[in-house]
């Protein structure tokens, strides 16, 4: 069930230049305005270190791969437990085509955030390797999961595979196609056989494309791969639908549907053999699953159904019950809104270093339940409209204040590209009471701190929040220090670092 790369991949130059998302498309703020701004993507953003190990304390290993492995760790001034992908750059420099997946890869982290997509907390390199810093999921692989349990009850089927679905809506919908979807990379967030919840990981064949053009790369798991891959023909997004078709397929029969005693004759059943439920086990499946399965597993990749298809499907309708955020969850919410607008350049920095290595998947549950209620399109952001359609239901608990919905758009749109994503959306929405606790505080300043000596220099700002690729104007470091240093010395104190954050919360409190 390992991933291959087809030498075919070696023939043309590997791999076409990438193509991204048109980042001045729908954007609220001028282009040159986000170099003089910190984003919640900042601090996450690809980073040098000298020594990982003066950032990271690291335990037992998690699991390993060819060119690399996964360790538990803890980030040593946050105290916060993450897992790290560590990748050796000498392996992957054996061949042109692993480095140019390994920049693929770095590039999506970076640009990704979603609900079911594991949280990338920090991406960094030295001299001998590569680190993804990601948040911890005790759950193991669903693989792991699936082999323990044989096979799945429909209704459990098919909220695993809305999860998976609503993860590769938003992808698609940022022309990113996967391409290693299977069980053995989406994990579950911890142990509880209950508890469902379920993120996509290991990105690593994952690169952005040009819908006009498509992808060639012969790329991928061998179970998983669409017949347009083993065909070497051009392809497109639609190759992650065929993979969801099989892992919905063993979920609710416990085998795959296309098999073989090697990767050839594994190849040979995708390419020549009819889908079938003739095992005596589809025989209790309802026939909405097979249909369901069946748009998936078109072998005519024009006939297969898409995510947002899928996502509409009448078993995934059947089956899935989201849960509705109580109206006080939501009333709060929308105060804490309206108040991150006079929110500070550096508070809102703060806010999303915090946010990324302080928050658990368990203690933003409700958020993110109401972020997936608010995005109604499905595809991973929220627009103006679903953020105005989403408070206009609470019209009447809200008596007669006026939302200025342009104005909110515009603080949360952090990086002003016309849509709100998870990360912005729970930067501005979580509660500043709780996240803001003394705790917090120190391991947020003592982590800008890095030479450990009280205080925080612009230089220490840049380390922590510039990256080489999108280097800010010099002009913002000096502002932010303006924002805190209130004695004029060109440092932040903590003293004057908690004044600065604490700040927030006494304007709540005003209101």
């Amino acid at each position: 069930m390992g991933s291959i790369l087809s030498s075919c991949c070696m023939r043309n130059s590997y791999p076409p230049a990438p193509f991204y998302p048109d980042p001045g498309r729908g954007r609220l703020l001028p282009g040159d305005q986000l170099k003089n701004m910190l984003t919640s993507k900042d601090f996450r953003g690809f980073k040098k270190v000298d020594d990982i190990n003066k950032h990271y304390t690291f335990f037992n290993t998690l699991g390993q791969g060819s060119f690399g492995k996964v360790m538990k760790a803890e980030h040593m001034k946050a105290s916060a437990d993450v897992a790290v992908k560590i990748i050796e750059k000498s392996k992957v420099r054996e061949h042109k085509i692993l480095e140019e997946l390994m920049q693929n890869e770095l590039k999506v982290l970076e640009e990704t955030t979603h609900p079911h997509i594991m949280k990338i907390i920090q991406l960094l390199e030295d001299e001998d390797h590569y680190y993804i810093v990601s948040e911890l999921l005790a759950g193991g692989e669903l693989y792991e999961r699936i082999v323990k349990m044989k096979h799945f009850s429909e209704k459990n089927a098919a909220i695993l595979t809305y999860q998976i679905l609503l993860a590769v809506s938003y992808m698609h919908n940022q022309n990113i196609v996967h391409r290693d979807i299977k069980p053995e990379n989406i994990l579950l967030e911890n142990e509880d056989v209950n508890n469902l919840n379920v993120k996509m990981t290991d990105f690593g064949f994952a690169c952005f494309f040009d819908p006009a053009k498509g992808v060639s790369q012969t790329l991928g798991s061998p179970l998983y791969m669409a017949p347009e891959i083993i065909q070497e023909k051009q392809y497109d997004q639609r190759v992650d639908i065929w993979s969801i078709g099989v892992i919905v397929y063993i979920l609710l029969s416990g085998r795959p549907p296309f098999r073989g005693k090697s990767k050839p004759e594994i190849f040979k059943s995708i390419l020549h053999h009819d889908l079938s439920f003739d095992h005596e086990i589809w025989d209790k499946i309802s026939q909405d699953a097979k249909d369901f399965i069946r748009l998936a597993l078109q072998k005519d990749h024009t006939r297969r159904a898409n995510a947002k298809d899928l996502l509409d499907h009448a078993w995934i309708i059947k089956h899935i019950n989201n849960k509705q955020v109580t109206q006080e969850v939501q009333l709060d919410v929308i105060n804490n809104l309206r108040e991150f607008r006079n929110a500070g350049k550096f508070q809102v920095g703060v806010l999303s270093f915090l946010v990324s290595m302080k928050t658990s998947s368990e203690e933003l549950e409700e958020l993110k339940q109401l972020f997936l209620q608010l995005d109604t399109s499905k595809d991973g952001t929220l627009s103006i409209e679903e953020i105005q359609q989403g408070i206009n239901q609470l019209k009447g608990k809200l008596g007669n204040s006026r939302i200025d919905y342009k104005d909110m758009m515009a603080s949360m749109d952090q990086d002003g590209n016309g849509v709100v994503d998870y990360t912005e959306f729970i930067t501005a929405a979580i509660d500043k009471v709780a996240i803001l606790n003394k705790k917090n505080l120190i391991s947020a300043f003592q982590s800008i701190d890095l030479d450990n000596n009280g205080s925080i220099t612009i230089d220490e700002l840049k380390q922590c929040f510039d990256n080489a690729e999108d280097k800010k104007d010099e002009s913002l470091w000096q502002e932010l220090m303006n924002e805190v240093d209130k004695n004029n010395d060109n440092l932040i104190s903590f003293d004057e670092f908690t004044e600065a954050m604490t700040e927030m919360l006494k304007k709540k409190h005003l209101k």
